[in-house]
């Protein structure tokens, strides 16, 4: 996010208005207070990225899915025409050695939630 954060708007300069309103080292659990902070800026598209803080720190990936689900669907429910992008959680070097198997579960779970819901579309940051 970090690597991201300071040329994501210029690198999605093709969209209109694009708002970067990540927080480094938030587990997913943080959005699903958010989404008023999310729905206040009425997205027609939101990209989604979060797990790789969640998996070092303990948290099932079964839990993981509850809360992206969760976040998804109330954004849903708020602004029903919102498109989106879950990002798969990154082959970074310093957890995927140790998290390989569980960081690859977790994006199995990204890809059902993205067949199970007609807005969410899944994205592969590593392919």
């Amino acid at each position: 996010m970090d690597l991201w954060k300071n040329n994501c708007v210029s690198d999605l300069s093709f969209l209109n208005n694009v708002v970067n309103i990540g927080v480094s080292g938030s587990q997913a659990i943080y959005w699903t207070s958010r989404i008023d902070l999310i729905t206040s800026y009425n997205p027609k598209k939101l990209i989604y990225m979060t797990g790789i803080n969640d998996i070092p720190h303990g948290v099932e990936n079964r839990t993981l899915y509850t809360h992206l689900q969760q976040v998804c669907m109330e954004v849903h429910k708020q602004i029903e025409d919102i498109e989106i992008c879950l990002l798969s959680i990154p082959q970074v070097p310093m957890f995927y050695d140790q998290y390989k198997d569980k960081i690859n579960e977790a994006n199995n779970y990204y890809k059902k939630l993205a067949l199970d819901l007609d807005y969410v579309y899944y994205g592969d940051v590593d392919d």
